[in-house]
């Protein structure tokens, strides 16, 4: 199963949820029908874009078979649907006298639901999103959102809850076991949002993000509960104000205290004419991980 987890390049607003699940943004893609990514030469997504500009659907490919698909649905230019197919049968080399235990291939099921998200909107914006793995629509992740009377993101609340037919479920299979929570707590000053983070109500990290005066990020600092500072980074723009450097020093923890794989700590964005990403480059440890070229049609 591919858990979602996309970083939005564009519109860093230091008051927007922290763990949003969205389709990817694009700049200005009104009127492009498709974007291809590729890897080397290699083909490794590819996008249909709508006439607004936003995205329908994504297919994922390895080795020029298709991987996956993601579908987008929207309702009054809002998402309010993310589907994700990405169930597969993975295939072994089974001769007798074989050691290796990596699948030799796999086979996509078009038909499956893997998961779902849905998402729930109030004046300010999105109240919440609820992740739903398939068949059966069995709810794995709420996360709801308070806003202030100024329309700031006050409140992120994180409920998570055990999958069936694993450890922590209630011995009862009718009844889940009460769902793991976390919040956060979101504090503005002129140019600094504050977050507190909490697990059970015991606060267990911090987190500040400077902003320009247009609300773009210009850096983050995330402190864990013993105030050691468990991840930096720097946001670099060019006179368009897009982004074009982002170094990334994270330890592997986040404001929670729950680990996480480190991928890259510093990534390079480059442009078209029409302001829109055409090369992403990741690097870890000054090696470079990925560099991702885009192409629209």
């Amino acid at each position: 199963m591919k858990y979602l987890l996309i970083i939005t390049l564009f519109g860093f607003g230091a008051a927007k949820a922290q763990e949003e699940m969205y389709p990817e943004v694009f700049q200005n893609t009104a009127g492009v029908k498709s974007i291809k990514v590729f890897s080397g030469d290699t083909l490794v997504r590819s996008c249909l874009v709508g006439l607004d500009g936003k995205l329908l659907s994504s297919i994922e490919y390895s080795d020029e078979k298709t991987r996956g698909k993601e579908e987008y649905i929207y309702e009054q230019g809002k998402i309010v649907s993310l589907k994700s197919y990405q169930e597969r049968e993975y295939m072994y080399d089974l001769e007798e006298n074989s050691t290796s235990h990596s699948p030799t291939d796999f086979k996509w099921d078009s038909s499956k639901v893997t998961f779902e998200v849905k998402y729930t909107y109030g004046p300010e914006g999105i109240m919440s999103y609820k992740y739903f793995v398939n068949p059966g629509n069995i709810l794995l992740a709420d996360i709801s959102y308070a806003y202030n009377r100024d329309g700031k993101l006050k409140k992120e609340e994180i409920k998570t809850y055990p999958k069936p037919g694993v450890e922590n479920y209630a011995s009862n299979a009718d009844k889940p076991a009460a769902p793991a929570s976390r919040y956060k707590i979101f504090a503005y000053e002129p140019g600094l949002t504050t977050i507190y983070y909490y697990v059970n109500g015991k606060q267990t990290g911090t987190e500040n993000i400077t902003t320009t005066t247009d609300g773009r990020i210009t850096n983050r600092v995330v402190k864990n509960s013993r105030e050691r500072t468990i991840c930096w980074a720097n946001y670099n723009y060019n006179t368009l104000g897009q982004l074009v450097d982002l170094v990334n020093n994270d330890m592997g923890e986040d404001g929670f205290g729950k680990g996480h794989p480190v991928i890259f700590d510093r990534e390079l964005y480059t442009y078209d004419f029409k302001g829109r990403i055409i090369v992403k480059q990741s690097f870890l440890k000054g090696k470079l991980v990925h560099q991702y070229t885009y192409k629209y049609e």
